[in-house]
């Protein structure tokens, strides 16, 4: 007959006694194994702590200068918006001497005035056309802008 070889079974935690001196020293063993995880917990927060710091300082620096450039691009805009005013009342009183050009034309040509007619009609197809587009580039400049970086 072959020999068993079992293996007694493992005391239950209620019948393992540990004297004092082994009592203290997993409740010492304990105590440093806590006192290392929040030592290196308190150095990962205190290194986080100096990265969110200086990102912190770098965003101030940042908003300081937009402070200090908001006038600057408030006036430019001013001086756009007043120049582009300007231009609009003088193409606007061009305008009126062209009209009257082209009736004057129109007058003058005679028999030939269908063909006056047609050739403004055509440029007057054209610069709608060109006004369209730059209405379209305007409002892809005022749109909203995305300012990820």
């Amino acid at each position: 007959m072959a020999a068993s070889s079992k293996a007694a079974p493992a005391p239950s935690p209620a019948d393992q006694t540990v004297d004092h001196a082994e009592h203290h020293q997993l409740i010492a063993q304990n105590l440093n194994g806590l006192l290392e995880n929040f030592t290196e917990m308190r150095a990962e927060w205190r290194a986080e702590m100096r990265v969110l710091k200086r990102e912190i300082a770098a965003l101030h620096k940042k908003f300081e200068q937009v402070d200090i450039d908001l006038p600057d691009v408030r006036g430019r805009l001013e001086t756009v918006t007043s120049a582009t005013y300007d231009s609009d009342q003088t193409l606007r009183g061009v305008l009126k001497h062209v009209e009257a050009l082209w009736g004057t034309a129109i007058e003058i040509a005679g028999d030939k005035a269908a063909t006056v007619k047609k050739q403004m009609a055509d440029i007057e197809e054209e610069i709608r056309h060109s006004g369209s587009e730059m209405e379209r580039r305007l409002a892809d400049l005022s749109g909203p802008t995305d300012t990820k970086k």
